[in-house]
């Protein structure tokens, strides 16, 4: 997850279960890079908990490395987060929808995507590494 990206990002079309072309926008990263954004849609999540969340207008760039949820957007959609003891958990009322364990200081989502409503064949360890918080 991240608080500083406007929206969320994805890497993989594979990953989309809804998707539209676009072209002509672009998103600064990081590294004052811009990125091109070739499409937008609806990546589906399998939670930490065996919940299947749906994460809609979801940018694709291909060329990012890492997979970004935005925290402002769930924040606009009534979301609130915490984070401590390397843990970030997000909310909605009083229940978790989500959780993020931090690795080398970014944090790193507790699921896996969704592909062709199977989900990824990722193991348990590799799991963190796709969608960054």
């Amino acid at each position: 997850m991240d608080s500083a990206c406007t929206f969320h990002m994805c890497s993989r079309i594979d990953w989309f279960t809804t998707y539209e072309s676009i072209n002509g926008d672009s998103v600064l990263v990081g590294n004052d890079m811009a990125c091109d954004i070739v499409g937008i849609g609806s990546v589906e999540i399998k939670m930490y908990d065996g919940i299947v969340r749906t994460l809609s207008n979801v940018r694709h760039i291909p060329s990012l490395k890492k997979n970004l949820i935005s925290l402002g957007i769930l924040d606009s959609f009534g979301y609130q987060y915490s984070a401590g003891g390397g843990v970030i958990r997000v909310y909605k009322g009083s229940s978790v929808v989500m959780t993020g364990k931090k690795t080398d200081g970014l944090y790193f989502l507790q699921g896996s995507t969704v592909i062709g409503g199977a989900s990824s064949d990722v193991p348990d360890s590799d799991i963190t590494h796709l969608w960054r918080m």
